[in-house]
């Protein structure tokens, strides 16, 4: 898992490889107008039963999420797919 974190106008970054961080989290150095998380996440057979995932699910409970936190946008990309959704509720 990768995470990235927009802000205060910096970029930090931290990644986790079997649940255990690979390091602390660091700034990039990168400036940014941007203000967010980005998660980039791929499953570990060693630690799921199953790899493969229902993305109509995700796609369901993300879209419940950003309406139940207005003003928040959330977007799902799905690479294997290339598809890609956005959900935002005022």
């Amino acid at each position: 898992m990768q995470v990235w974190v927009h802000k205060e106008g910096q970029v930090y970054t931290q990644s986790y490889q079997i649940g255990v961080p690979d390091g602390q989290v660091a700034p990039t150095g990168e400036k940014t107008s941007k203000h967010g998380t980005l998660v980039r996440f791929w499953p570990d057979a060693t630690m799921f039963t199953t790899v493969v995932f229902d993305y109509d699910t995700i796609k369901t409970r993300l879209r419940q999420q950003a309406y139940l936190t207005k003003g928040i946008t959330i977007t799902l990309v799905n690479e294997f797919e290339d598809t890609k959704y956005r959900f935002f509720f005022e």
